[in-house]
C-alpha cells in the first residue's frame, strides 16, 4: 500500500502499488503525479518482481512519467528483474522516447555494457533498431569501440548494413 491521497473531489483513497502501474498504463500523468507527489521513499516501491514504477513506465513507452520517477528519485540505472535500466529496456523495445529521458538525465548509461558485453548499440544494430542506432550514433559521449564479449565492435556485427557501418565510422 502506497498511502491514503486526497483526490481532487475531495475524495479519500487508498493507493496501492498496482493502482499507480494502472495509471502509467492508462498515461494518466496528472493523477499519476496527484498520487505520488506527496510519497515519502517512492523509489523504494516495487512490484512482485522487483521492478519499480520507473520499470513500468519504460515499459510501458511513458517517457513523461518516466522523466516525472527521475526528477523524484527514481535511478534510470536501476535495474530490473532481467538486470536491465531502462535504457536497456528502450532499446529493446525500440522507443526512441524513453531512451532519450534515460541518456538525457543519466549520460553514464550510454556505454554501459550488459553480462555478454553488449552496449545499447549492439543491442540497437542486432536488434536492427534503426532509429535508436542512429540516435546513439549521433550522442558525443557514444564509444563506438567497445567490444562485446565475442571481441566485436558494434561495426563488426554480421549481417551489418553498409549505411550503418559508415555511420559508425563517420563517428570515429
Amino acid at each position: 500500500r502506497l498511502g491514503i491521497v486526497t483526490t481532487d473531489t475531495g475524495e479519500r483513497k487508498v493507493v496501492y502499488f498496482k493502482d499507480l502501474v494502472t495509471l502509467i498504463q492508462q498515461d494518466d500523468l496528472e493523477t499519476f503525479v496527484q498520487y505520488t507527489a506527496t510519497a515519502e521513499n517512492l523509489f523504494k516501491l516495487v512490484d512482485g518482481s522487483g521492478d519499480t514504477l520507473l520499470h513500468h513506465a519504460a515499459q510501458k513507452k511513458r517517457p513523461e512519467i518516466a522523466f516525472w520517477l527521475i526528477q523524484n528519485g527514481l535511478e534510470p540505472s536501476t535495474k530490473d528483474h532481467n538486470g536491465f535500466n531502462i535504457a536497456q529496456i528502450a532499446v529493446s523495445i525500440d522507443t526512441l522516447p524513453i531512451l532519450k529521458v534515460a541518456l538525457d538525465t543519466d549520460s553514464s548509461l550510454t556505454n554501459i555494457q550488459d553480462g555478454n558485453g553488449a552496449t545499447l548499440l549492439h543491442w540497437a544494430l542486432e536488434l536492427d533498431h534503426v532509429e535508436i542506432a542512429k540516435y546513439l550514433l549521433s550522442r558525443v559521449d557514444l564509444d563506438v569501440d567497445l567490444k562485446n564479449n565475442s571481441d566485436k565492435k558494434p561495426d563488426e556485427i554480421d549481417g551489418l548494413n553498409k549505411e550503418m557501418k559508415k555511420l559508425i565510422k563517420n563517428h570515429r
